[in-house]
């Protein structure tokens, strides 16, 4: 081909669109994972918005990102004209210089926006390394000999100055579909397959066209000088900028005597039946890493668990609006009105508040917006304030149990509706904060024995650590207060204290469990006189709240303490607090062991007829045949429920006084 028409085409190629372009999908993502995930997702960070800082994205999804990116990219420039790409460039700021040929500026553009490493990457092209070439000898020059002759002579040296390290990066710089097997902990494997390679390159090379040769420069080098060499030089570059100038300087260095060549070539007989074999099965290998299905990426997987974990919690039903209880497993009703309606349906009118001494002490006095809607047809009935909600069109819905909708298309007040008696009002924030010890001392009625039981922590280093419980006893008499607050004696009459330990028991041990705040107990006192029916009457005495501290333990409790420095605490606590699960207070962190204030994990618990003697047979085989209800047997939730975990459950004991 005469050098004018070299020259045709070059100007032609220069002068449309690069053909890595048009490369398809599956070479491109076979290219990219030869990269590290940390440098496809910079350049996906950069080029993706979505990318979150801290969030971690896997290998596939950040090639995922740059191929959608660059197949846009690559649909757009192909339809734009050089003078809009010059004009794309300067909008977007780019460092890309316009006065560069179409194919020169396409190639810089992409340079600049995923960087040189990407770019080079999606440049490189999958050609058949495994067909046979046949090539002109003549074309050949002198400097590049090893591309017809027998490569037994080079592959038998072994160069020392090329390390491993950089074998291997030359070897990995190529396209998956054309990479030949090779050992990497050998120096003579790795040697040996790029020299294959790169006869099987050239060969290739020169079998094709001008303009895949001119388009393949520009692939390995697109700023090179493209000027109007030969045939052959051009072919040189290529290989020069594919492999590096290191490995073309040693393949074409003067080396092997005639005899060393003989025993190269002996030898080299021997290695092509085996590398024959090794490309069999790279061949196969390849096809199965073609077939394979992909890794599903960690998106995917958290995205299914977070649905398994939301589709298998059990989330709380909507709430009642007249009696404000959330039913597991029960039908609502929802209910929809005009919030101007001037007639209720469903008999919702029995619902209003006609209790003055509500109306006066919990409403007006407190100035409290409870029974406030905001829609006039809603406005003083007693309802549940979050189950109501606004609707479309100025209307307002809310959802009611089977239960209460029953009683009221009825006509009759529902057994549970906070209309039926049944509404305690909004405690004040100051008093959220009540000690189960002050709630006693403002108790009217009182009908429960509490044990405590402390457990020291066995651990010497350790004394001021104590955990246990509080357990609460039913008895058969109510204790019925005639005067308000009550004693310290009176308290103390039902309070017990069992501590085992190996230490003496310090009054600070029982100061945050029996904490008594003087001013606050008749505050409370004072706003239940006026906010509580019950405390309506009843008279406060002064002289007894001066029988308390300001701020400090009940009274009289150090002489309700049984203490035991014989049993062994930590023995007695397992058996008490035997369960499906380890007891929270086992895997406590004990943070403030050099602290000499002292720590206290207590959990409350109750007992309610332990022997089981206050439910009569009747009982017990009614509630058997309705587990039978056809409408309760298809119910979601279970019949009984089997607690299972990692060791046995001893039989559980409750500690007796």
């Amino acid at each position: 081909m005469s050098s004018q028409s070299l020259a045709d085409v070059v100007a032609d190629v220069l002068n449309s669109d690069p053909s890595w372009l048009s490369y398809s999908l599956l070479d491109l993502h076979m290219s990219l994972c030869t990269l590290s995930r940390d440098a496809l997702r910079a350049v996906a960070s950069r080029i993706a918005p979505v990318f979150s800082v801290g969030r971690h994205y896997d290998k596939l999804s950040c090639i995922d990102v740059i191929l959608q990116d660059f197949e846009s990219c690559s649909v757009f420039l192909s339809s734009c004209s050089t003078s809009v790409i010059c004009a794309y460039v300067h909008e977007a700021n780019l460092l890309v210089s316009t006065n560069l040929p179409r194919h020169v500026l396409i190639s810089a553009l992409f340079e600049t926006v995923y960087g040189p490493l990407i770019a080079s990457t999606l440049r490189k092209s999958s050609w058949p390394a495994l067909e046979s070439f046949s090539i002109n000898e003549e074309l050949i020059t002198n400097d590049m000999p090893w591309l017809t002759n027998n490569l037994s002579p080079w592959l038998t040296r072994i160069p020392h100055k090329i390390t491993i390290g950089r074998m291997k990066e030359c070897l990995q710089s190529m396209h998956p579909s054309t990479r030949p097997l090779f050992k990497a902990s050998s120096k003579q494997s790795c040697w040996q397959a790029i020299l294959r390679h790169l006869k099987q390159r050239g060969r290739f090379l020169f079998c094709q066209e001008n303009i895949y040769v001119v388009n393949q420069l520009l692939c390995a080098a697109p700023f090179a000088s493209v000027s109007l060499d030969s045939r052959t030089s051009f072919v040189h570059k290529i290989l020069f900028a594919e492999y590096g100038e290191d490995i073309l300087s040693e393949i074409s260095r003067p080396f092997l005597t005639r005899k060393q060549g003989i025993n190269a070539c002996v030898k080299a007989n021997r290695l092509e039946n085996k590398m024959k074999e090794w490309m069999s099965t790279f061949k196969i290998v390849t096809e199965i890493k073609t077939s394979w299905p992909h890794k599903v990426s960690r998106e995917i997987v958290f995205k299914r668990l977070n649905e398994y974990f939301e589709g298998t919690m059990w989330a709380l039903p909507p709430p009642c609006a007249v009696c404000s209880r959330q039913i597991h497993d029960s039908e609502v009703a929802s209910i929809v009105i005009d919030g101007n309606v001037s007639t209720l349906p469903h008999h919702l009118e029995i619902l209003s508040i006609t209790d003055p001494f509500i109306v006066k002490n919990c409403i007006l006095q407190c100035n409290s917006p409870e029974f406030e809607f905001g829609y006039k047809a809603l406005d003083g009935l007693m309802l549940y304030k979050s189950a109501v909600r606004p609707s479309t069109n100025g209307n307002v819905s809310f959802d009611i149990c089977t239960q209460c909708y029953s009683s009221l298309r009825r006509g009759t007040m529902p057994k549970f509706a906070l209309a039926n008696c049944l509404y305690r009002g909004r405690l004040p924030s100051q008093f959220h904060d009540l000690t189960w010890v002050e709630e006693m001392v403002c108790s009217r009625y009182r009908y429960t024995a509490h044990i405590t039981c402390l457990f020291q922590s066995s651990d010497p280093a350790l004394p001021n650590v104590l955990h246990g419980n509080t357990c609460a006893h039913e008895m058969n008499v109510v204790s019925t207060a005639s005067v308000l607050p009550r004693t310290p004696a009176d308290i103390n009459k039902m309070l017990s204290v069992v501590f085992i330990g190996p230490g003496k028991l310090r009054p600070e041990f029982l100061k945050n469990i029996y904490r008594i705040l003087k001013g606050k107990v008749w505050d409370f006192l004072s706003w239940l006189t006026e906010h509580n029916l019950l405390y309506l009457t009843m008279p406060l005495d002064r002289t007894i709240l001066d029988q308390y501290p300001d701020d400090d333990t009940l009274p009289g409790i150090e002489n309700n303490v049984v203490e035991d420095h014989v049993s062994d605490a930590s023995h007695i606590f397992l058996d008490e607090t035997a369960g499906p699960s380890e007891h929270p207070a086992e895997i406590l962190q004990e943070t403030n062991s050099k602290s000499n204030e002292p720590f206290v994990f207590l959990e409350k618990v109750g007992v309610s007829d332990p022997e089981g003697d206050r439910l009569t047979g009747r009982t017990f085989i009614g509630a058997g045949l309705r587990n039978l209800v056809s409408d309760i047997a298809g119910s979601t939730l279970p019949d009984l429920i089997l607690h299972r975990g990692l060791t046995a459950i001893n039989e559980y004991k409750t500690f007796h006084t």
